[in-house]
């Protein structure tokens, strides 16, 4: 018969500060955060109630996945105010604005988009610029 269940901590000492075992269901003590910790790794062990007692081990990594929780964040936030000579031909790069998004995979892509001038934001005109 089954006696106990506990979690061992291995070189990942807070990872029992996030993370719990109650009769063999692992649970989160409070909301996990992938941008803070993404990986949380302890033993789980289950010991009998005999004479004398048995156990077993089993190493359990624990991987937060990603959501969509990040805003993109501009590298250089201010206004950026260029100056353009007049007369340059099509295709002439005025500027270069970059992005950064905290998530990971699809929810870090960032799409670029030009509004029109003195736009509110739901008047805008979406570029096909792509950033991957």
């Amino acid at each position: 018969m089954l006696e106990t269940y506990q979690m061992i901590v291995g070189q990942d000492e807070n990872s029992l500060k996030y993370i719990f075992m109650v009769e063999g269901s692992v649970m989160t003590r409070e909301p996990l955060d992938r941008e803070s910790k993404s990986v949380y790794a302890m033993w789980a062990e289950a010991t009998d109630g005999g004479d004398p007692p048995r156990g077993a081990r089993v190493p359990l990594r624990v991987i937060v996945t990603d959501i969509n929780d990040n805003s993109p964040l501009f590298a250089e936030p201010d206004e950026d105010v260029v100056g353009v000579r007049e007369q340059q031909p099509p295709g002439t790069e005025v500027t270069r604005v970059r992005a950064a998004d905290a998530d990971e995979g699809n929810n870090a892509s960032i799409t670029y988009s030009i509004l029109k001038e003195n736009a509110s934001i739901k008047d805008y005109a979406r570029s096909k610029i792509k950033n991957r």
